[in-house]
């Protein structure tokens, strides 16, 4: 081999050794993506659906027959809602349906962050997992209700078992995708049992240390500190009033 061959040669091993990561091994896994774009979809729905409800209670008040025609048109519309509710300045809920959960009425939730945080800021709010009054874990969509002379009187509350929305979204996927909150903390997976549970990656896999989005823009390469390797739980992330909820997939579910 003339010296010429020789550097081009090492110049190849010393290109493949540095490339980076094909773009196919960096793509997002398809049913992560369509999960991702389903799940967003179906949470504006329920977001838009509440903000009509919060603009009706704004007209009718937050108690009486017109505000239970509104309570009970929001909850019918979604299977995964538990109730919904009206809740005043004291952070009281002053209405409640269906009627099956009326005895909620009365219930002081002030303290509750979602509360506090929508007193203070006077916009939307989605909860993290927490213990409801109703008695179970659950999450709360909360939407200010405005006065017709746009003071504010209370919100509109939306209690939601986030394991019957995410099952109900994710059915007809294939792929073994969990839904984790901010803390780690599980609030859906195949594995009922896992649900409230902190997540931990499976031995012998990491989780990704990056966020996959649909623009190719946002599709980062493996960090220097990780090995490409080795398997991954790829994830992807929506948010929602600030609120981030994780998808994991478990390597080579795809």
């Amino acid at each position: 081999m003339d010296h010429k061959g020789f550097w081009l040669g090492l110049l190849g091993v010393a290109l493949l050794w540095a490339s980076p990561v094909p773009a196919a091994q960096l793509a997002p896994p398809d049913e992560l993506l369509r999960a991702r774009e389903a799940l967003t979809d179906h949470l504006n729905r329920v977001d838009a659906d509440c903000a009509v409800a919060a603009k009706r209670l704004g007209q009718a008040g937050l108690i009486g027959k017109g505000a239970r025609r509104i309570l009970n048109d929001l909850c019918a519309a979604r299977p995964e809602a538990v109730d919904c509710a009206a809740v005043d300045l004291k952070g009281r809920m002053v209405t409640v349906e269906p009627a099956a959960w009326r005895s909620a009425e009365g219930a002081d939730i002030s303290s509750q962050e979602q509360i506090i945080q929508l007193q203070k800021t006077r916009k939307p709010v989605l909860s993290r997992l927490f213990k409801s009054v109703e008695g179970f874990d659950a999450v709360d969509l909360e939407y200010p209700v405005f006065s017709a002379q746009k003071e504010l009187i209370g919100s509109v509350s939306m209690l939601i078992r986030p394991e019957r929305l995410l099952e109900r979204v994710l059915a007809g996927t294939k792929a073994d995708i969990r839904v984790i909150q901010a803390d780690g903390r599980i609030l859906f997976s195949r594995d009922r049992t896992e649900i409230g549970k902190m997540f931990s990656p499976e031995a012998g896999v990491r989780l990704a240390n990056r966020f996959f989005s649909p623009a190719a823009g946002q599709k980062a390469a493996c960090s220097n500190q990780g090995s490409c390797g080795e398997p991954e739980s790829a994830r992807a992330e929506i948010r929602l009033h600030g609120t981030l909820w994780q998808l994991v997939m478990t390597p080579g579910m795809n």
